[in-house]
């Protein structure tokens, strides 16, 4: 992705100059709305409210999902989307890799990026990955990077405490973008119905997406990690602002049910007084309130209505 250099300030064109990460455009963005979702959950503002009776958008939601948020994608038919993500993909790794780092062929890269888009939302194991390849750990190692460097993956580290001694300290792996994770995975929005499980893990890549990037426009302070405990109990995104913690879970379907709030539990365990609170983020319409304190079920559209 590229990135637009901005003179600071009061600075002339020859002096210091601030880097601006690009990202692709959130839902909020394409609904021509403010993007609150992330500023509601840190000051407590979202309540408890059922809506009327409905069946729930899974095709129309599934198609934002395989959108993803770049630009000139959001704009086409799905097809021509995809035909897109490809030219795109194949752009920057023609024009823009050498510029970050040694790449002997950018093929293999291409290849890494593959089975990374059918593992987007997974844990991140790099040996797997170089068994698969067929190439040296190291080497699988660097081509992760030249990817972040590239702005087309995102690792997301694990939530840790000096009191939890059950985390799995992997990181998790997201595609920068759901709709070029979509398209380098073959996934269409029919998938939401017949391979609800892939879908699931696009669906958490377009969450992360959504809230890092409300994130960055009105509280950058912000950390954003994952957590999974030996159990496999897990939170999708772990939210910190200094000691304070917030939870998010993304449930593909339309109910939600008492175990769904398992990991925020299990999160407020071990975070004690620090935890403010958490959502599961669900393809249904009402806001309800979870057996777990401060933490509700939420719709995902409030990631763009709001």
């Amino acid at each position: 992705m590229d990135l637009l250099l901005l003179p600071r300030l009061g600075d002339s064109l020859a002096g210091r100059m601030e880097v601006v990460e690009l990202q692709p455009l959130t839902a909020a963005e394409q609904a021509r709305q403010r993007g609150r979702f992330v500023d509601a959950l840190l000051e407590g503002k979202l309540k408890p409210a059922l809506a009327t009776a409905g069946e729930p958008d899974t095709l129309g939601l599934a198609a934002r999902v395989v959108m993803g948020g770049f630009p000139e994608a959001v704009r086409r038919e799905p097809e021509h989307a995809r035909a897109w993500h490809r030219q795109y993909l194949r752009a920057v790794l023609d024009r823009d890799v050498h510029d970050v780092a040694r790449v002997r062929d950018t093929r293999e890269l291409a290849r890494l990026l593959k089975l990374l888009s059918l593992r987007t939302a997974q844990l991140l194991n790099v040996a797997n990955l170089s068994n698969e390849l067929d190439l040296r750990r190291e080497t699988v190692e660097h081509y992760f990077a030249v990817c972040e460097r590239l702005f087309l993956v995102r690792r997301l580290n694990a939530w840790h405490t000096n009191r939890a001694t059950r985390l799995i300290k992997a990181p998790k792996v997201h595609l920068v973008d759901s709709g070029l994770a979509a398209t380098l995975a073959g996934s269409t929005a029919n998938d939401a119905i017949a391979q609800r499980e892939r879908f699931g893990h696009l669906l958490e890549t377009f969450v992360v997406q959504q809230l890092i990037t409300q994130a960055g426009w009105t509280a950058p302070e912000l950390e954003f990690s994952h957590y999974r405990d030996k159990d496999q109990v897990e939170v999708d995104l772990v939210i910190n602002r200094g000691r304070e913690v917030w939870g998010v879970e993304v449930k593909s379907a339309a109910t939600v049910t008492p175990a769904d709030g398992a990991g925020l539990r299990r999160l407020a365990d071990q975070c004690g007084k620090y935890f403010r609170g958490g959502v599961v983020l669900h393809a249904g319409a009402s806001t309800v309130k979870l057996a777990v304190e401060n933490c509700l079920a939420v719709p995902l559209a409030r990631l763009w209505d709001m």
